[in-house]
């Protein structure tokens, strides 16, 4: 697991080192194919830290297959390359769906994938978030509409398939955190959801001065706070309808989007934390079946 140590890794400087894109097979259609986003997250659990992944139910249930394009490490530095991919085939890797069907968020555990890896002799570099880069109470009075955001992810698929680096993207976001958008833990953004940008990291960024919960502090770099996942958006349907979609990851859109992202409330990955305890008591996360290349 990769710590931010490195100034070259830290800050918003490392948030393109965070994510990973997904591709899923689509079940009775081998030629088919989506993409998704996730990001490396460690989850306090049982004593020490686990790292799982983090996207969205669309994105990782349900498919036929999943592979996930890692990156290298060599000499603690990430390596500027190709992704080294991973493929599950479906059922293969425990998925960990949010309780709530209403929640368009899940987990997968990044075990079986460092394990493959380093079967092969490849060292991954997963930059992870932790539960510190959650925004504490007094942050989240504090964003605000009109509070620089930023996004980190693949959308339409896109990336530097060379360098195997994500889009970041900048908006802001366009409800205040501490209202709950039509009455549930989510937040709106000023920045277009496009396929491929499911599970997407959503980061408030502060600039010049942060808020305390004594006041106010200067600052000489940017600070972010991982505020939300990224699910969907609203977009107009074929009969002139506003209508709440996830985004979806592939095919034909028969809707039109509109330039805003509806966003989970980043605290919600922590209602993920008895699934994945209750899964490690009953099966060793190290038992998973192996990863097929």
């Amino acid at each position: 697991m990769v710590i931010e140590v490195d100034p070259n890794y830290s800050g918003l400087a490392g948030l393109p080192y965070k994510v990973v894109r997904i591709e899923a097979g689509v079940p009775g259609n081998p030629r088919a194919l989506q993409h998704g986003t996730g990001f490396f997250f460690a989850m306090d659990v049982l004593g020490r830290e686990l790292p799982i992944i983090i996207s969205n139910k669309h994105v990782l249930s349900g498919a036929s297959y999943l592979s996930f394009e890692m990156a290298r490490q060599k000499n603690n530095r990430r390596e500027f390359a190709p992704p080294e991919v991973v493929r599950f085939r479906g059922g293969a890797l425990p998925v960990f769906e949010h309780p709530d069907p209403e929640v368009d968020l899940a987990a997968v555990p990044l075990a079986p994938i460092w394990n493959e890896m380093q079967k092969r002799g490849v060292e991954p570099f997963p930059l992870v978030e932790f539960i510190g880069s959650l925004p504490p109470p007094y942050i989240e009075q504090a964003i605000h509409a009109a509070t620089p955001a930023l996004m980190v992810g693949f959308p339409q698929g896109l990336l530097d398939e060379v360098n195997n680096l994500p889009l970041v993207r900048r908006g802001i976001f366009a409800t205040p955190y501490s209202a709950n958008y039509m009455g549930k833990e989510e937040f709106v953004v000023d920045i277009a959801a496009f396929p491929g940008s499911s599970g997407s990291p959503v980061y408030a960024v502060f600039e010049g001065v942060l808020p305390t919960e004594w006041g106010f502090t200067h600052l000489n770099h940017p600070v972010a706070f991982l505020a939300g996942i990224l699910w969907g958006g609203p977009q107009f349907a074929a009969e002139g309808k506003m209508i709440p979609m996830a985004v979806p990851q592939m095919g034909p859109i028969t809707a039109i989007p509109a330039h805003l992202g509806y966003c989970i409330k980043a605290r919600r990955i922590l209602e993920l934390k008895p699934l994945i305890v209750r899964h490690i008591q009953q099966h060793a996360i190290d038992q998973i079946p192996p990863a097929t290349s």
